[in-house]
């Protein structure tokens, strides 16, 4: 069973994909993660985050799904991860949302919609199939 890729996989994605996650204002962050890991006492997940238009991908420790550094989780079976780890180097976006849509990977909005749509995250999540239900304001 492999592991979560390591961040330098996902920045290939993230740089080849940009254009996707250029609305995003700086500070915004994504965590990404694979279930199996979260149960252990240590374990780490991938942090994307927005900086001057670009997104940088890095390892840091999960403290808990009460994060309050983190926008978005995305939480991936074993399966899941390892589907998109194969395909990081060139479809790996395509991909994430494949897994995202099919259940393989739980997206946990961990900010109120106001604030995700304020962030930019509104055209991203609605790509990947997260459906935003009701008015913002």
């Amino acid at each position: 069973m492999s592991g979560l890729p390591e961040p330098a996989t996902w920045q290939v994605m993230l740089d080849r994909y940009g254009a996707f996650f250029v609305n995003l204002r700086s500070g915004s962050r994504v965590g990404i993660a694979r279930r199996s890991d979260l149960g252990r006492g240590e374990a780490s997940i991938v942090v994307w985050e927005a900086r001057r238009g670009r997104m940088y991908a890095e390892r840091r420790p999960f403290c808990s799904y009460a994060d309050g550094s983190l926008d978005i989780m995305l939480v991936g079976d074993d399966a899941a991860v390892a589907e998109v780890g194969r395909h990081l180097a060139d479809a790996g976006l395509p991909a994430l949302k494949e897994q995202v849509r099919q259940g393989g990977f739980v997206c946990f909005l961990l900010r109120t919609q106001c604030d995700l749509v304020e962030a930019g995250y509104e055209d991203v999540l609605q790509s990947m199939g997260v459906i935003f239900m009701g008015a913002c304001r």
